[in-house]
């Protein structure tokens, strides 16, 4: 056999469990390549941050920006370039989340400093990259809400020309349930 047919075959079979997946009735989500948070809890100085696009249609572009305080007005000295992550972010560090996607940085540094957020995100249409609305500014400070050690999670979604960008925190990421 050849090294091509072995490629195409190995394609199709890729092709083929996203197929039975949806044929169970349960969600296929594409991630980076790592397992989800599984409740195993974080490190000790960490947080795990987690981005989830709920959109049918639209891709997002999280915008997500992190950096140790202090700062003196908030949330516009977050939201600056030099604060700015995609890496390991989304599509080939893009910091784009797929329909129906998922990411996560597992272990991200935290102390009482931290201050994350996005600026809302830019959803864009997944066939033309165009982009088709902003979500609302979401921000948080460790100090103020005690996240260092639990998960912070941004949810996007996009429904009937609404745009919404959500956040939650987990204080403790072993209460996350496993996958």
């Amino acid at each position: 056999m050849r090294m091509s047919d072995i490629r195409l075959r190995g394609f199709g079979i890729f092709l083929l469990v996203p197929a039975i997946v949806a044929g169970t009735g349960c969600s296929f989500q594409p991630s980076n390549g790592d397992d989800p948070p599984n409740g195993n809890g974080a490190e000790p100085g960490t947080v795990l941050i987690v981005f989830r696009n709920l959109s049918l249609s639209d891709a997002v572009q999280v915008n997500f920006h992190a950096s140790e305080g202090p700062f003196g007005v908030l949330p516009d000295e977050l939201f600056i370039e030099a604060n700015l992550i995609t890496r390991d972010i989304g599509v080939a560090g893009t910091g784009i989340i797929q329909p129906q996607g998922f990411d996560f940085l597992r272990d991200f540094p935290c102390s009482g400093d931290l201050v994350l957020g996005t600026s809302g995100g830019h959803f864009l249409d997944n066939e033309s990259g165009d982009q088709t609305g902003i979500g609302p500014v979401r921000w948080a400070q460790a100090s103020a809400l005690g996240f260092c050690g639990g998960a912070v999670t941004f949810t996007f979604n996009s429904s009937g020309g609404q745009f919404t960008t959500e956040f939650s925190i987990i204080h403790s990421v072993s209460s996350l349930p496993a996958p």
